[in-house]
């Protein structure tokens, strides 16, 4: 979550990657500017620069 905020603060855009549906209410509140559950959603939402 620090590295979603730190992403963020300095202006980079945030795709956060869950498994599951289960832990994306936590992450709506994150300043994330994509949530991409599942593999086929990843990859859609790519390409990315940098994977933590």
């Amino acid at each position: 979550m620090i590295a979603i905020q730190l992403a963020a603060a300095t202006g980079a855009h945030v795709t956060a990657f869950l498994r599951s549906e289960a832990d994306a209410a936590m992450l709506r509140r994150l300043p994330v500017h994509a949530i991409a559950v599942g593999e086929s959603e990843a990859e859609v939402c790519g390409p990315y620069d940098l994977i933590l």
